[in-house]
């Protein structure tokens, strides 16, 4: 029931939009005091009310720093695994290497998730993860990481 009434807070008009004044403060509260579960439970709620997705009410209504952060805790909060997989291939896609993202995923994911963010990657990128770090990077840090990414297989 919370999640219907939070919905509500955000939605303005039944026009798919966030409720105008107040709605950065609203959001703001919701996105960071609500788990993961109940927040895809009023995004859910939302786009029953407003017939938009929370992402479309976003794009919408903030712009800049503020929209790129809501999306990204929206993403976050529907698949994380996804959101993970994106990190991943943002962090090695074009000249250079983010290393600090790469080896903040790869080493908070390989213990919980990495296999199912391994996969996705797979499917979503249509190389291996494995075989982008390999394009991506060299020597003995190229290898440290792909010992994160194989796990405790033997290979």
């Amino acid at each position: 029931m919370l999640c219907f009434w939070d919905a509500i807070r955000l939605y303005a008009n039944g026009k798919g939009k966030l409720a105008g004044k107040g709605a950065p403060s609203h959001f703001l509260t919701i996105l960071t005091s609500q788990n993961q579960y109940q927040l895809r439970k009023v995004f859910e709620q939302f786009a029953k009310l407003s017939g938009a997705t929370i992402e479309k009410a976003i794009e919408k209504e903030f712009g800049g720093d503020v929209r790129k952060s809501y999306l990204t805790i929206v993403k976050a909060s529907t698949d994380k695994q996804k959101f993970f997989a994106e990190q991943l291939y943002y962090s090695m896609k074009g000249l250079g290497t983010n290393d600090n993202d790469l080896i903040r995923v790869l080493v908070n994911r390989s213990e919980v998730d990495l296999q199912l963010i391994k996969e996705i990657f797979e499917v979503m990128y249509d190389k291996t993860l494995a075989d982008m770090i390999k394009g991506d990077t060299s020597g003995q840090y190229r290898d440290a990481l792909l010992a994160l990414v194989a796990g405790n297989r033997q290979q």
